[in-house]
């Protein structure tokens, strides 16, 4: 059976324990591992002479999914116990999962594993990363294939698998590459004139055609159709929070109502409508509340910072406001009205051989943006305060969805259409310089930076175009 066995914490680190046997207690470390912010589910040992890390039964999927980049920060990072008893054979680096040995059904997460273990081979220097799980016995090494995406899957394997990408392609990524907006949501946007105020992509799926979000940095403040415009943030919370939130009770105050429409000057306008002038005014009456002195022109959401959050540096980027320290990138498609290479959706699974109804789940890429006709798969992460463990965390993202992209060639249509080259895909982790920039955080950067060049993953700084 897959997954993690139904037992207490203490009930599987004993077990691990028990599987580790003939590793010395000089060799092992489960403890928390405070300067390198690795968690107490993420041991740390010496394995016949190799680097290894080990993770309990009982530990999340989301422990094992970032387990293997612990061991490569040990790796950039050794500490003195793993080399006391003599030289450790760096080239190897091994997952140890105290789970079974994954079946023909394999879950997620153990395809997720697969994928981060082929990353290892483009890593520069190239790292043999090896997956064990338990096999009742003695540990097994996982050799299976990482999960792929071709076209026609064939009749002995579920379908939605082989048709998600393909309708994807017709209906998301293609629309989001080339529609346009109706004049009156261009217009509303062209009136207010702040670069902050941009047209992106709504939902596009089949039976939905030409609807359009309004973002202020990230934000939605309302959505496009080809005749009318709603503005609107967010929605009431529920439960003991119940009641507009922070963005929307500053929306409520500026325009006095939950939801109010947007119609052309003249008859036709219904007599509750905003016209454009008076939508204009109350837009950048919202701007001036978002916005604080002390952080310029953006937008901020939080009610008690002053820092801007993930969405507005993703739009930013994705508009030209921003880019990536040391990178050549430019936007996939320059256009002065929509935001385009945003809400790229990709798959982590392949679920051979299911019939099960089991649903595949996508998720979306932070950014994708250009070095010629190379893409550039964009993770960004940004927390007021540097997060070493957090920001580790994002290369498992941009692992999977460099994967997803190399071993889809139904994306082919799209990729040709914005001229760029699917099979060179880079993929990237991005963050807001800290300040001030401490030697420790200069450190952890660096370790950082190699950890990333082990699993062919940039690690660099956002920051504000010149």
């Amino acid at each position: 059976m897959n997954g993690p066995r139904s037992t207490t914490s203490q009930e599987a680190a004993d077990e691990l324990r028990g599987r580790l046997s003939e590793v010395s207690d000089a060799d092992l470390d489960r403890g928390q591992d405070r300067n390198r912010h690795i968690g107490s589910n993420i041991w740390r040992l010496r394995w016949h002479g190799q680097l290894a890390v080990a993770v309990p039964g009982s530990a999340g999927d989301e422990f094992v999914r970032v387990a293997p980049f612990g061991a490569l920060y040990v790796r950039g990072d050794l500490p003195s116990f793993l080399t006391r008893s003599g030289p450790l054979d760096e080239s190897v680096v091994n997952v140890l999962i105290s789970r079974d040995v994954p079946d023909n059904n394999p879950t997620e997460t153990e395809q997720v594993m697969r994928s981060i273990r082929d990353a290892a081979q483009q890593g520069h220097p190239r790292v043999d990363l090896r997956i064990w799980y338990w096999g009742g016995s003695e540990w097994q090494r996982d050799e299976e294939p990482a999960p792929t995406w071709p076209g026609d899957c064939g009749p002995t394997e579920w379908s939605a698998a082989c048709t998600k990408a393909d309708e994807w392609v017709n209906n998301l990524l293609l629309p989001r590459l080339n529609e346009q907006p109706g004049d009156l949501a261009i217009d509303l946007v062209a009136r207010v004139a702040d670069p902050s105020l941009r047209i992106s992509s709504s939902a596009i799926k089949l039976g939905v055609q030409n609807k359009w979000s309004l973002r202020i940095d990230g934000l939605e403040i309302g959505v496009a159709s080809e005749r009318k415009v709603t503005l609107s943030i967010g929605k009431d919370h529920q439960g003991q929070t119940a009641g507009p939130g922070y963005e929307r009770r500053i929306f409520i105050e500026v325009f006095g109502s939950r939801k109010v429409t947007v119609g052309r000057d003249g008859d036709s306008r219904n007599p509750d409508e905003l016209t454009l002038d008076e939508a204009t005014e109350k837009i950048r009456t919202l701007l001036s509340r978002f916005r604080r002195v002390s952080s310029g022109d953006w937008v901020i959401r939080a009610e008690n910072g002053n820092a801007p959050d993930e969405g507005a540096w993703e739009a930013r980027l994705l508009d030209g406001r921003a880019e990536l320290e040391g990178l050549e990138s430019e936007l996939v498609r320059d256009d002065a009205q929509v935001i385009r290479g945003s809400q790229f959706p990709t798959l982590w699974q392949h679920p051979h051989r299911r019939r099960d109804g089991h649903r595949l789940m996508q998720k979306y890429l932070d950014a994708m943006v250009r070095d010629g006709r190379t893409p550039i798969a964009v993770e960004l992460k940004a927390k007021s305060e540097w997060s070493l463990a957090y920001y580790r965390e994002a290369f498992v993202q941009a692992v999977l969805y460099r994967h997803f992209i190399q071993n889809t060639p139904s994306l082919d249509r799209w990729f040709f259409v914005a001229d760029l080259d699917r099979l060179s895909v880079r993929a990237v982790v991005t963050f807001p310089r800290p300040d001030p920039l401490t030697p420790t955080i200069e450190h952890e950067f660096a370790v950082l930076r190699k950890v990333g060049a082990m699993v062919g993953v940039d690690v660099t700084f956002i920051r504000e175009s010149a």
